[in-house]
């Protein structure tokens, strides 16, 4: 063998070692049984489903029960799983993405109209970041959920937030990290971020000087480790680092 053709092989079965590791713990998980609806609702958008994994489906819950959260929790389908093997194609499709956007957007408004008093929060991963931040965007005047929160956002880091944060009575958190080059750096360079920029995005970076201004920044530390925040794409959203850090940060569960 070449070393051209040595390297490529050893890059692939260290990158075979990551997927099987970072599902790995995703496989040990329930699927959630339900919740009340009274108790609030956490819509969960998930990111591209790349390999065809739902990212999050059990992650997420899991984490959210664990910080006493009783409420119902939906995985919000926004691509067709046999589009997320070939996700560029789910990916450079703008109107898609912003038709699905809307749905949300629509979804979001019916539930807060419906039932008012009821907390009501949202979550994007990945591109659903962006799906996530353009459908509160997108809600009528008035409408507003109780928080928000972005977990390694495939979004442009200058991106002003004002428009989101006024369709939001608390905060809008953003999970982001230094070591989520490989996708949210080098990939959104090459490929660009959900809403078109060519740079490093929000979930490497941060969102650019609008911390504190209804938006906080959870950036991560070698401590969070323990809580299974490895820093890297795939372990965006384990249930330790949801527990622990995004749940209290968004106001869901126990204080």
């Amino acid at each position: 063998m070449t070393p051209v053709e040595i390297t490529l092989c050893a890059a692939g079965a260290i990158l075979i070692v990551i997927v099987i590791l970072a599902l790995a713990p995703r496989m040990r998980l329930r699927r959630d049984g339900g919740g009340d609806r009274s108790g609030g609702l956490v819509v969960f958008v998930g990111g591209l489903r790349w390999l065809g994994v739902r990212w999050g489906l059990r992650s997420i819950p899991a984490g959210l029960r664990k910080a006493n959260f009783a409420g119902k929790i939906i995985y919000w389908n926004w691509h067709e799983p046999v589009l997320g093997l070939f996700c560029l194609s789910v990916y450079g499709n703008r109107r898609k993405i912003e038709a699905e956007a809307r749905r949300l957007a629509c979804f979001l408004a019916d539930e807060r109209r419906q039932n008012p008093r009821w907390p009501l929060y949202v979550m994007g991963c990945s591109a659903g970041g962006y799906v996530t931040l353009r459908a509160l965007e997108l809600l009528p005047d008035g409408v507003k959920v109780d928080s928000a929160g972005l977990l390694s956002p495939a979004v442009d880091p200058g991106r002003d937030l004002r428009p989101a944060l006024a369709h939001i009575w608390g905060r809008l958190v953003n999970s982001s990290s230094p070591l989520d080059w490989i996708v949210l750096g080098l990939g959104t360079w090459v490929f660009g971020t959900t809403d078109g920029r060519r740079s490093a995005s929000a979930g490497m970076v941060g969102f650019a000087g609008q911390d504190g201004h209804g938006a906080i920044e959870i950036r991560w530390r070698p401590r969070m480790i323990l809580s299974g925040r490895l820093g890297g794409h795939t372990s965006c959203s384990p249930p330790g680092f949801i527990t622990k850090y995004v749940a209290p940060a968004m106001g869901i569960g126990a204080s």
